[in-house]
């Protein structure tokens, strides 16, 4: 769906930070960020975190060593960025209970008029958690209901997809009609108020830095063209191997590096940034020297699997890297405990 849906209105500086982990992004980063928040006005300044704990994170090492605190630091999520945007707009948020209760009664009314597939479990919570994630991936896929019910005519589907397609289809009507919108939907509202010119809670906005994540919806990407419209400067942060981002424009398959698969997220990520800003500045960053020369080869080769394969060089088994297989995570940290206090 790209192609058609790329928004170009970026009139401010882009600057991406590409490199491995822990070779300073984040702390670059950080550092420019609280230098524009001493130096400019409340409500100009906006970091975007990929969830709570990342943007609670950021607040906390924003503290400088002196300990002084920063009024407003605009450290928020991607979804609280659109709450912002939609202060103003005339729909409100649907909260999970609420949508769970409108897709139960959806579902029971669907039920009657002739669900086939599920109508065996047309009764239970199951199918409501199932309808629930079906609608949110096709949300994030960009793919609206109408759409979605052509496709299925198209190819001549039946079975639960028809089922599904009738919920999805209904669900909307119920947005539609009562003015509300889900998590996934906001990102749409938004965007759909920053085409009309409305940016809500973000007029003073001017500066932008968007760390931590590896790829964003198709929604997303348009937010942040459409924003960048009165923006001054927006910096990314985009973890890649150290010689991945250099290999972007014009990449050679062979000259990639071996965990090339690895990093095919962000590497997407950053194409899709510059089909949507008319101009991209990338600076690559490099790993510091690793002191320890087992951590070097973990960095540099875990899960480049390829390489035993190609016969470049055998495949590294010194017995220092052991598996523990675990079926639950309370598993998992038990057996990692029980191994730490081993080496205790």
């Amino acid at each position: 769906p790209w192609p058609g849906r790329i928004v170009r209105l970026m009139s401010a500086s882009v600057t991406v930070l590409s490199g491995p982990a822990g070779c300073g992004k984040t702390a670059r980063l950080l550092s420019d960020y609280r230098a524009r928040l001493a130096a400019s006005p409340l409500g100009s300044c906006v970091w975007i975190a990929p969830n709570r704990d990342a943007a609670r994170l950021v607040r906390r090492r924003l503290l400088d060593r002196e300990g002084s605190a920063r009024l407003a630091p605009g450290v928020v999520t991607f979804g609280q960025l659109a709450d912002r945007i939609l202060q103003r707009a005339p729909v409100s948020s649907l909260a999970p209970f609420g949508q769970r209760l409108a897709l139960r009664r959806i579902i029971d009314s669907a039920a009657r008029d002739g669900l086939r597939y599920f109508a065996p479990v047309a009764e239970t919570t199951a199918l409501v958690d199932l309808a629930a994630e079906f609608i949110a991936e096709l949300k994030r896929r960009e793919i609206r209901a109408d759409e979605f019910n052509e496709q299925l005519q198209q190819s001549g589907a039946s079975g639960r997809y028809c089922d599904l397609a009738r919920i999805y289809g209904r669900y909307e009507k119920f947005l539609a009609d009562h003015r509300v919108y889900d998590a996934e939907g906001r990102f749409w509202e938004a965007r759909k108020r920053l085409r009309a010119g409305d940016r809500g809670g973000l007029t003073m906005l001017r500066y932008v830095v968007v760390d931590g994540f590896t790829d964003f919806t198709a929604s997303q990407h348009e937010i942040l063209a459409l924003l960048g419209g009165g923006l001054e400067e927006i910096r990314f942060g985009l973890t890649m191997d150290d010689a991945d981002s250099t290999a972007v424009d014009g990449d050679d398959a062979s000259r990639r590096p071996s965990r090339s698969e690895l990093f095919s997220k962000p590497r997407e990520t950053l194409l899709r940034l510059k089909e949507h800003h008319a101009t991209v500045r990338v600076e690559s960053l490099v790993s510091a020297a690793d002191t320890d020369s087992g951590f070097a080869r973990i960095r540099h080769e875990l899960f480049a699997d390829d390489a035993a394969i190609r016969g470049d060089r055998p495949p590294v088994r010194d017995g220092r890297v052991e598996i523990l297989a675990a079926a639950t995570p309370r598993h998992e940290l038990e057996l990692i405990a029980r191994r730490i206090k081993q080496l205790l």
